[in-house]
């Protein structure tokens, strides 16, 4: 018992510390921002497509699910990406994986 209440104590001590706080706090409201901005970018490009479209035919706002599916997934990547580097993941990997498996269904979808 006593063993695991020093392991606690030593815990405490070396994460507690002022400069770890601080980054926590740092990457807590970076990874805010990233949503905040993620969400407000939807929301208005929602609305500029729906305005876009309230004057068009039928044939023309097929399209517009279509564009906002994209527009959805390419913010949501984004936001994805930049929320992993503010926490200090290397993307590299990920973004290279992405690559490949685009290319890979472009040639599939031939």
């Amino acid at each position: 018992m006593r063993l695991l209440r020093d392991i606690a104590r030593q815990l405490q001590s070396d994460t507690l510390t002022a400069p770890h706080l601080a980054t926590a706090i740092e990457v807590v409201v970076v990874l805010a921002v990233i949503a905040i901005a993620a969400w407000l970018v939807l929301r208005s490009t929602r609305r500029l497509l729906r305005r876009a479209a309230a004057g068009r035919t039928a044939a023309g706002r097929t399209f517009i699910p279509i564009i906002e599916g994209v527009i959805q997934f390419a913010v949501v990547f984004a936001a994805l990406i930049l929320g992993l580097q503010a926490v200090h993941v290397n993307v590299t990997a990920l973004l290279a994986s992405a690559g490949v498996l685009g290319v890979a269904l472009g040639f599939g979808a031939q």
